[in-house]
């Protein structure tokens, strides 16, 4: 840490000082007690010193200390030091944070199973159709994204403002392969970090049907997830016995989010429904007020601390003549 000055020129006092303490100290002292003092002052006839003030070393030491800490203070030092501030911004104030809209991300299981049939229909004609629904009703101030996974990444479309892109991709998709949730849940995390790098709200839909391959591996990035603030909406395609319900739910209470299981095509139009409703209300919250981290240097003046040590030290002084002089008035 560095110290700085606001007045470096006072600095040139110290050498003065110490030359007017080191003439006082020898010669001026001499000049006006003895020349001046002895013989002008009638006192002299009443109270007599007992004893000439021995010249002591400390004394001096103690004078110079004193000039030099009187010159540092008329140079005004400070430190600069950094600190982390969180403050509250308009959304809208900075360009910077125009660009940052709350994003959603969906990710969608489309593996073989997802070609089985529930109440209603067949799965992945389902989550497809009420997906379609749910890219049309979010307000456009949120930035949408879209993960298709079964056993690796099928399509990744990062969070963006181009829904007609987003459908033509849903509309694609088939249901094939096995099941894995480590690449899909590693790839919506890298895409929402930038978003938190700046606090903006986030929140994923995470849709499949079944027991993950990999359930020792993924379960790690929800310690992130949990983290950064980013919840995971789980939805369960499917019985409400089945075993992958429970890992969906675990899913959903380690990120803060919630879990829905779906066992009809109705149920599952309701629960995007809601999602829906949910990407509503981060919109409305991002812009009403975002919360950035900053670092900040700020700049630390410590003048009167030499202040209070110049008194203490003149107060000593003054004690110490008076130890040495031997005089109570």
């Amino acid at each position: 840490m560095n110290v700085l000055f606001d007045a470096p020129q006072a600095l040139l006092l110290a050498p003065a000082l110490t030359i007017v303490v080191f003439f006082s100290h020898f010669k001026l002292y001499r000049i006006i007690y003895y020349k001046v003092y002895f013989f002008a002052n009638p006192m002299v006839k009443v109270v007599k010193a007992k004893a000439r003030r021995k010249r002591r070393l400390r004394t001096l030491v103690l004078k110079l200390v004193l000039a030099l800490i009187l010159a540092l203070m008329a140079a005004r030092p400070y430190v600069v030091v950094e600190k982390t501030v969180e403050r509250d911004v308009n959304a809208e104030v900075t360009e910077i944070l125009k660009a940052a809209k709350p994003a959603v991300v969906v990710v969608l299981d489309v593996s073989g199973s997802m070609g089985d049939a529930i109440p209603g229909g067949v799965k992945i004609d389902v989550a497809k159709k009420v997906i379609r629904e749910f890219l049309k009703s979010v307000p456009g101030d949120v930035d949408l994204g879209f993960i298709a996974f079964n056993h690796e990444i099928v399509c990744f479309a990062p969070p963006g403002t181009n829904k007609s892109r987003l459908m033509e991709i849903v509309d694609s998709l088939k249901p094939d392969g096995g099941t894995m949730y480590t690449y899909p849940l590693s790839t919506a995390l890298n895409a929402l970090r930038p978003y938190r790098a700046f606090n903006v709200s986030c929140m994923i839909i995470f849709i499949t049907d079944g027991l993950p391959a990999d359930k020792g591996r993924y379960v790690t990035l929800l310690d992130e997830y949990r983290e950064k603030s980013i919840p995971i909406y789980t939805v369960y395609i499917g019985g409400g016995a089945d075993p992958g319900v429970q890992e969906t739910i675990r899913i959903a209470e380690e990120t803060g989010g919630k879990q829905y299981t779906a066992e009809t095509a109705s149920k599952l139009e309701e629960v995007f429904k809601e999602m829906a409703e949910r990407a509503s209300q981060i919109a409305v919250k991002a812009k009403a007020s975002v919360r950035i981290v900053e670092r900040i240097k700020e700049k630390v003046g410590f003048s009167w601390v030499l202040g209070l040590s110049a008194f203490l030290l003149y107060l000593l002084l003054c004690y110490l003549r008076h130890v040495e002089s031997k005089l109570t008035f």
